[in-house]
């Protein structure tokens, strides 16, 4: 599990617009492929150009894990941050807010879809951080 301080360091590292793509791009690639079984209607993202599914399960004893996929190389890399922050986390123990797509400037670099995009994602996750 990453801290937002840890991924906004990791993401705001390059210093430029450019390479925080870059750093989004290159961490998207190292996504898992998600299952078959999470393509289904209720884990689309609206809003978006790029097909983009994103969802979260609880396992057997409790800890969270994060799933998503999109056409789009910088959704994937949100979903891989997504992951990164919440994954393995005990369903039970309330987390901050994930605030990094904001404090690394991200989202006033995206369109409004992308925006958009981010933001139901982070949303879908809202009673993992008492929301």
């Amino acid at each position: 599990m990453m801290t937002n301080e840890e991924i906004t360091a990791e993401l705001t590292a390059g210093g430029t617009t450019e390479s925080l793509f870059d750093i989004l791009a290159d961490a998207g690639a190292q996504l898992s492929p998600m299952p078959d079984r999470f393509r289904k209607p209720e884990n689309m993202i609206t809003g978006c150009l790029s097909q983009t599914y994103f969802g979260w399960a609880r396992n057997n004893i409790g800890k969270i894990y994060v799933y998503g996929d999109s056409q789009s190389a910088v959704l994937k890399g949100v979903i891989y941050y997504l992951q990164r922050y919440f994954n393995g986390v005990v369903y039970e123990h309330q987390i901050d807010k994930p605030t990094w797509h904001y404090d690394s400037g991200l989202m006033e670099h995206l369109t409004p879809q992308r925006q958009q995009a981010v933001l139901q994602m982070i949303d879908r996750c809202r009673n993992l951080y008492g929301e």
